[in-house]
């Protein structure tokens, strides 16, 4: 009798532990879906960087320069003068891409 009722509070146990952990999973599979596509954006785009450093150096450093550059001359622009950003740092902006994830406050 007494090893009957130890293996039905072990069970009780069990599923109560198994409940618990499925509601904190629930709680955060929002949060857990944007880390991971977050996270395969940043290794693809890993991934693409390697492969132009690895098959094309003399290209990949040469575009790093120029980004880096841009990058530069559109932040000491824009905050020593005021001034708008030249035309060609606007279309290299316009091909680049910024990922971002927002968590709605919509409840579905």
């Amino acid at each position: 009798v007494t090893s009957f009722v130890i293996g039905v509070v072990l069970m009780n146990l069990f599923i109560a532990m198994l409940c618990h952990s499925y509601t904190l999973a629930t709680q955060r599979v929002r949060e857990d879906l944007l880390r991971d596509r977050a996270a395969a954006v940043l290794e693809q785009f890993a991934m693409r960087e390697g492969v132009m450093t690895a098959f094309c150096p003399r290209r990949a450093k040469s575009i790093r320069r120029r980004r880096h550059s841009n990058m530069q001359q559109v932040y000491s622009v824009r905050s020593a003068r005021r001034q708008p950003t030249p035309p060609e740092v606007l279309a290299e902006m316009n091909d680049a891409h910024v990922w971002v994830a927002i968590a709605s406050s919509k409840v579905e």
